[in-house]
Parts: C-alpha cells; structure tokens; sequence
C-alpha cells in the first residue's frame, strides 16, 4: 500500500531532513531549509505537531522556528501550547541536562513570537506568548530568554511594556545577564534580538548549495505540495 502525502513527508523528515535541519541548525543557518517548507504551511505544521513532543529537544526547537516562520496560518494558541509543553517538562524532570534542554527549546518558542509580532493577525499572540515568559520568570519559574522577551516586548511597544520593564529591572539588578539587556533597553537599544533573527536570516538566504543540495530541497518542497494537494482535495 503506497504511502499518505504526510507519512511520505514524515518519513522523508525522519531519515534525512530531521537530521540536515538540525547540522544546519548548529551554524544558525536552520531558516534555509525551513523557509521553503513553511511556504506550505499545512505540511509545516503537520510536521511540527509530528515532532513537537520528540525527547530530542532540537526537533522540538526546529517545531518551534517552524511555527514562527508560518506566522497567520498557524493556530494562535500553538506557540503558547509548546510553552506550557516545555514548562511541564522541565517541572517533571530532576536532571539538570533535561532542564537545559527545556531552556533552549523556549528559546526558540520566544524567537518564534518575536517574529509574530511583526505581523498585525498574529502580534497579540506574540506579545502574549513573550510577557508570559516574563511574567513567569518574576513569579519564580526562571526562564534564560525571559530578558529576549521583555525586549521583544518593548521593540513591538506592547501595551503596559514600560511597566514590565521597570519591574523586570529590579529583578535584573543582581543577574549580570538580565542586567546587560535591560542596561541596553534604557540607552534605547530595542532591536538587538530583531537584529539577531534578521541577520541570520540573511545569512541563510545566501547559502551556495551544492547541486544534490538543490534537489534535495526541491524534493522536499514536492513533498510538502503533496501534503497540500492533498489537504484541500
């Protein structure tokens, strides 16, 4: 029995683009294959929910970038659901690795909102998405990238964000980490994680591929099509 468009896409993804997505991934360079995956959405966000609670915690960051990159089309509760998934995860588990893991994938969950933000259908969700970091991490429940999204928040001017600010400052004075962003906020630099994401985007838009590279990419993109095809018939 010949194969669904989405289980030759998954399958496809499992042994051989999972694995090309995360070796870019590790040179900042991931948006280079998943840009034209994200052009058709239906296939994107059937593979984020295939991956999206994966124990391999760079699938779960690609799922992540995923979501980010297909903006209006995906559900916009989707990033907050992968946020709850991560706070969970690291409240069930005691190993400090788990833990790190945890921080990343919400790393890339706070990316993702940020780029929301710049779009009008999905900047509420964004914003929402990023001041739950924060307002998390002032209540006790510690996220790395809770300084990421207090400038995401400033940057896209969100409502009450001059107050978020303040009171993440008190907590900052005492962690050098936070201390240096909201230090670079107050001298009325707002863009520094817009810059990052823009920069590597950039960058991977200028990648020489290589001939088998190409096709490879071509391929997946015919496979995605066919989940869509698919989808609306």
């Amino acid at each position: 029995m010949a194969l669904s468009p989405e289980s030759q896409l998954v399958s496809a993804w499992e042994e051989r683009y999972g694995a090309w997505a995360e070796d870019l991934m590790r040179d900042g360079l991931e948006t280079a294959l998943l840009v034209p995956l994200a052009a058709h959405p239906i296939a994107a966000l059937h593979l984020v929910r295939h991956v999206a609670h994966w124990d391999n915690h760079l699938q779960r960051k690609l799922a992540a970038t995923l979501v980010g990159l297909v903006g209006t089309a995906a559900p916009g509760d989707m990033l907050d659901g992968l946020f709850e998934a991560e706070a969970e995860r690291r409240r069930a588990t005691g190993e400090l690795f788990e833990q790190l893991t945890s921080h990343s994938v919400v790393e890339d969950i706070v990316f993702a909102a940020t780029r929301w933000c710049r779009a009008a259908e999905r900047r509420d969700a964004g914003l929402a998405l990023l001041r739950k970091v924060v307002e998390r991490t002032l209540d006790g429940e510690y996220w790395n990238t809770a300084s990421y999204a207090v400038m995401g928040l400033v940057h896209h001017r969100a409502p009450q964000a001059a107050e978020v600010l303040e009171r993440f400052a008190v907590f900052a004075r005492e962690r050098p980490p936070e201390r240096t962003f909201v230090d670079q906020l107050a001298a009325g630099n707002a863009t520094i994680i817009e810059e990052q994401l823009a920069g590597a985007e950039r960058e991977a838009e200028t990648i020489a591929w290589s001939d088998d590279a190409r096709v490879a990419i071509e391929e997946l993109v015919r496979l995605a099509r066919a989940v869509t095809s698919a989808a609306r018939s």
